[in-house]
């Protein structure tokens, strides 16, 4: 299975982001897709839609990210790709 992550993480939503991981059976693979995925929010700590003391952070402050696929919006053949870099890491999964 595959979880891909878009937007920050979030006090709210860290708790259900940690339970949808778990419920996936392993092998898995995460790809954290666009600049808040990826680094918190672009304007964490500058101003934007989520107050920066609600931002967790990126994705891997969380769970583990396989790939990260930057960009914002991010491109769709972009996110394909950092799924496509991450395979091997769930092909040589034990």
């Amino acid at each position: 299975d595959i979880l891909v992550v878009t937007g920050p993480v979030t006090h709210d939503n860290r708790k259900p982001l940690e339970d949808m991981y778990n419920a996936i059976p392993n092998p898995k693979l995460v790809v954290a897709a666009g600049a808040c995925a990826v680094m918190g929010g672009v304007y964490k700590n500058c101003y934007g839609d989520i107050p920066s003391e609600e931002i967790e952070g990126p994705v891997e402050n969380v769970i583990p990210v396989d790939a990260k696929v930057p960009g914002c919006a991010v491109r769709p053949q972009d996110v394909l790709a950092g799924v496509v870099a991450a395979l091997p890491h769930l092909l040589n999964a034990d």
